[in-house]
């Protein structure tokens, strides 16, 4: 049996894991030939090696594409949320901090899309039917994590940010990456949350954001004295 094991030390997110997965002997063409069949707005995947901490590391990075006025646009994004429409800063485990601001050209790529449309979107593609599963997996927990949170049904639920390009790559990449190295179990440490607050749609949040503790109930977590979202 091949197992996966998380260090979640310095905490998780969608590019994180995919970048650990690739220094783990994933495939990066297969990663994006699978992924390239998702009908969503043009992308490019990149992966590079960064130093970390004096550590070297694999970065990864989701570049959308978008045509406005004729002139050609790159959006680059490294992280996925749970919350809406947020514009805050993120300091990640090297202590540098990473700020995102929502201008009408990223909006643009933050499409409104409920559980309904991300599933469509992931039945129609390519990819292996295990890793179409295990795909809406993830987003029903997310939906369910936010409907918890708003007190309404998982079908009134809109992915803002999660249900963006770059959220769905993360996700589905995830998923199509642990299938494509044979992983069939995968082992994790403590959740490590940050502290402070985050300003989304709904308002200041605390952190971590109650969407987040709605994902984490029932497991170990370390409240730690990083300013910021882990």
């Amino acid at each position: 049996m091949k197992i996966a094991f998380f260090d979640l030390s310095s905490g998780v997110a969608g590019d994180m894991i995919l970048a650990a997965l690739l220094d783990a002997g994933l495939d990066f063409e297969l990663l994006k030939s699978g992924l390239k069949s998702l009908a969503l707005d043009e992308f490019d995947l990149q992966k590079e090696k960064v130093i970390r901490s004096s550590i070297s590391a694999t970065h990864f990075k989701v570049n959308i594409k978008s045509n406005q006025n004729s002139d050609s646009h790159v959006h680059e994004t490294e992280h996925s949320h749970e919350h809406a429409e947020q514009d805050h800063t993120h300091k990640s485990s090297d202590g540098h901090s990473h700020k995102h601001s929502h201008d009408p050209l990223l909006k643009k790529h933050h499409h409104h899309r409920n559980l309904a449309d991300i599933i469509d979107i992931i039945n129609r593609s390519g990819i292996p039917e295990k890793v179409k599963l295990d795909s809406i997996k993830v987003f029903r927990r997310l939906g369910l994590a936010e409907a918890m949170v708003h007190g309404v049904s998982i079908d009134k639920i809109h992915f803002h940010e999660v249900g963006a390009v770059d959220s769905i790559v993360d996700i589905v990449g995830g998923c199509l990456a642990l299938h494509l190295l044979g992983i069939e179990k995968i082992y994790y440490s403590s959740f490590h949350f940050g502290s402070g607050y985050i300003k989304c749609a709904h308002g200041i949040m605390p952190l971590p954001a109650p969407a987040t503790i709605n994902l984490t109930l029932g497991y170990q977590s370390v409240q730690t004295k990083v300013k910021g979202e882990l």
